[in-house]
């Protein structure tokens, strides 16, 4: 059988490629494509195209619409890289290839960008990311000061469900603020798991779709620290680690604290006498503040409640019952028969999508500016889902 060749425009993959610095060594490892291949589709003087399937690995690999590969280059903006600071604790100390990292800080500005372009349509007025920086260095005056700044309520916080609830109140707060939280996608947790980008239009902050919910709170404020600071920084070392990185160190203290703030967790202790093995003052703990069982347990290590042997014994207990949870659900994966996905999509696609963006969408609909289906395929939501997803954003602010 023939097969349909991509008569993508090669100055344009070229355009895309080198914009956002990727290397033809990432594009081979992650499209499936040979070297000569790919020297072949960027050069113009020859008649050779990838297929329709090799343009579409393509455009997933580089994190682009399928059509971007037939657009002029003119039509196609592409932000310059901001510089940010490396603190991660990679465990390939041999990492030289940002393309990843590039990748993902490309999505970050141009989703933030696409907001900043829909508010400008809509006439709506920004709000600019001022916050005092506190003078000392205490975590806990850091912690207060945020909490004050973004309007964060302790009584909200004990209200909360369960941690996703807790994660869009804070997303929210924060994005009311004038800063744009994303969650991107394509990256392991251990690669990056946040992301800060100061920017004096709209700072930007990135959280790993792939995270667990709790996780993505603690992120968020560690991030929040970053931009106070005015720093740009990539980070996957949270909450847990004895970090030589003092800066990391720093923005763990402050979101422990503002999670967890010392004052709210010593009313709890008395009811707990001793911290045991059984985990139940833990769980307790993490179900009220709405947090990890990771984030209480380094709080007490932080507080002085538990020693460092205690607190080593308690993660390797947690670890333990994680690694227990994945190994049932491999096994049940592999004698359960799949069923249909009766997950409510419209509110999956809220809880990674940026709230500030939700909101110009809704706004932008109401306005005739986007119709269902420019809203169907931001979102990549079923168009039957996206009327659910809209009503739910409408009752955002009533």
């Amino acid at each position: 059988m023939k097969r349909i060749r991509a008569l993508i425009e090669k100055d344009t993959l070229r355009y895309i490629i080198e914009g956002k610095k990727v290397s033809n060594e990432y594009i081979i490892a992650n499209s499936k494509c040979r070297l000569d291949q790919l020297e072949r589709w960027l050069d113009v003087s020859v008649d050779v195209f990838p297929t329709i399937t090799q343009a579409k690995r393509l455009s997933s690999c580089l994190h682009i619409p399928f059509a971007a590969l037939y657009m002029n280059k003119e039509d196609i903006k592409i932000k310059e890289i901001p510089r940010t600071c490396n603190r991660r604790t990679l465990q390939d100390s041999n990492e030289t290839d940002s393309s990843l990292v590039n990748i993902v800080l490309t999505d970050i500005i141009n989703e933030r960008d696409f907001l900043v372009d829909a508010r400008k349509d809509l006439g709506i007025a920004f709000t600019p990311f001022n916050a005092d920086v506190p003078t000392s260095n205490d975590s806990i005056e850091w912690a207060n000061e945020i909490r004050r700044f973004f309007e964060l309520d302790m009584n909200v916080q004990y209200g909360c469900s369960n941690t996703s609830e807790f994660f869009l109140y804070l997303r929210n707060q924060i994005e009311k603020k004038g800063i744009f939280v994303h969650c991107f996608k394509g990256v392991d947790i251990e690669t990056i798991r946040g992301v800060a980008i100061y920017d004096q239009t709209m700072p930007m902050i990135g959280i790993n779709i792939k995270d667990r919910q709790p996780a993505k709170s603690f992120s968020i404020i560690h991030e929040v620290v970053h931009l106070y600071k005015r720093q740009s920084s990539l980070c996957n070392d949270m909450c847990d680690s004895f970090s030589a990185e003092q800066e990391e160190v720093f923005c763990n203290a402050v979101a422990g604290e503002l999670l967890v703030p010392t004052n709210e967790l010593n009313s709890f202790l008395p009811s707990f006498p001793q911290i045991d093995d059984e985990m139940e003052p833990i769980s307790f703990l993490a179900n009220r503040f709405s947090v990890s069982k990771d984030v209480i347990i380094r709080r007490l290590l932080d507080t002085g409640k538990i020693n460092r042997e205690k607190y080593i014994s308690f993660c390797e207990i947690l670890k333990a019952k994680r690694d227990g949870r994945k190994g049932d659900e491999e096994k049940i994966q592999n004698t359960r028969k799949p069923r249909k996905n009766k997950r409510n999509m419209s509110k999956i696609i809220i809880g990674r999508t940026s709230s500030a963006i939700c909101r110009v969408l809704y706004e932008g609909y109401c306005e005739n500016i986007f119709d269902a289906m420019d809203i169907s395929n931001y979102l990549d939501l079923s168009i039957d889902q996206v009327d659910i997803c809209l009503k739910e954003v409408a009752k955002w602010d009533n």
